[in-house]
């Protein structure tokens, strides 16, 4: 991996794990009382 592309690599990789959370605790709010 080049430096150059270090930082849009590293947007993906934050951005696929945000999304990632989101839809494992979207049900996990909803059903919470």
């Amino acid at each position: 991996m080049s430096l150059k592309s270090f930082p849009q690599s590293l947007t993906k990789f934050l951005t696929e794990g945000r999304d990632r959370i989101n839809t494992m605790a979207t049900p996990a709010i909803r059903s919470a009382p």
